[in-house]
């Protein structure tokens, strides 16, 4: 969580196109990150189902109703709006699996700057 809200400082502060990599996807599959990153519902009931569960942590790590937990809940909106507008993508350099969809999403992203900050940057010069 720390990270996002780390990236998401840096977003808005620099302005500039950003590309997520979801590494190691021959270990663990990233679909259902992605998931949470498109769907607040979905990550909202995973936070519900760690918090019945347990899943061997205490209740406010798990999503119960500790800081921690209200927290995450809250932040969530936030993060919700900022992924958004990122472009995210899954690779395992093990396997190769995701690194024609990265170079895809790369150029995305180099269209982005072009489009976006380029001409926001020759505009205030």
């Amino acid at each position: 969580m720390s990270n996002m809200l780390y990236a998401c400082s840096m977003l808005y502060r620099a302005k500039l196109p950003m590309v997520i990599v979801l590494n190691k996807t021959d270990v663990v599959g990233c679909e259902f990150i992605k998931e949470w990153m498109d769907d607040y519902e979905s990550f909202q009931e995973a936070l519900d189902d760690a918090s019945s569960s347990g899943n061997g942590h205490s209740e406010e790590m798990a999503g119960g109703s500790g800081y921690y937990s209200s927290l995450t809940r809250s932040l969530s909106l936030v993060l919700d709006e900022f992924y958004n507008h990122l472009h995210k993508v899954g690779v395992s350099a093990a396997t190769g699996d995701g690194v024609e969809d990265f170079w895809e999403v790369v150029q995305k992203a180099a269209v982005d700057y072009e489009e976006g900050y380029l001409v926001d940057l020759q505009c205030r010069i």
